[in-house]
């Protein structure tokens, strides 16, 4: 059982997801445009 920020009264649990998430922003968009790309590429294609 973790209790997390009990003492301070900080959610460290959420900060970590939060600064995890804006680490990840960055190749979320360029996976999101590789993506779309493909799609370019299959509609020409087809």
């Amino acid at each position: 059982m973790r209790i997390s920020g009990f003492a301070s009264g900080m959610d460290i649990n959420q900060m970590v997801s939060d600064l995890m998430r804006a680490e990840r922003a960055p190749m979320d968009k360029f996976t999101q445009q590789q993506t779309f790309k493909n799609w370019q590429v299959d509609a020409i294609e087809n």
